[in-house]
């Protein structure tokens, strides 16, 4: 799948080399959980065990180059907020990332790169109330409020008519 997403990626004119870390940063940011324990042979556990360190390891060299770097293709606002997400999993540049996802929040178009669920998701991950005590608060107060304003601006249009059961099945604004 990955190859054929890069021949995508270099289709469209993206260079061989950015179109692969674009996709390795990809994985990186949205690969975050922990494996599913299982009962394996000790051999197999073994290699299993190295295998996640590894994973972590590379995880860990990917993100810190990415906000090493101060930005990450695609360039503008989708490169701003990986960038931004990057340093927020790091706890690195943690004002400079809410700037970004405030700027994200608060502009003309806020589901340029960000979707409610991420919206949803970053809020539960680094917002003041995470239930995960490692990565709670890295979002500001504001930007929180902002992200939150958001959604609410999106839902806030619906009529409850619209969610009656013959329209279960209907696509949002089609």
């Amino acid at each position: 799948m990955i190859r054929a997403v890069r021949r995508g990626l270099v289709g469209w004119g993206v260079p061989a080399r950015v179109a692969l870390a674009s996709i390795s940063l990809a994985v990186v940011v949205l690969g975050t959980s922990a494996p599913a324990s299982a009962q394996l042979p000790p051999a197999s556990q073994t290699v299993v065990d190295q295998t996640w360190a590894a994973s972590l390891a590379r995880r860990q060299a990917v993100l810190t180059s990415v906000v090493n770097s101060g930005s990450v293709w695609p360039y503008g606002i989708q490169g701003q907020n990986m960038w931004a997400l990057s340093a927020l999993s790091l706890n690195r540049d943690v004002a400079a990332a809410n700037s970004k996802i405030l700027a994200s929040a608060t502009g003309a178009n806020p589901y340029a790169f960000f979707d409610v669920y991420s919206y949803l998701k970053i809020a539960a991950l680094f917002g003041q109330n995470s239930p995960f005590a490692d990565t709670r608060g890295r979002i500001t107060a504001q930007t929180e409020a902002a992200m939150k304003q958001v959604l609410w601006t999106d839902v806030s249009g619906t009529s409850l008519a619209m969610a009656s059961l013959d329209r279960v099945w209907w696509v949002n604004d089609s």
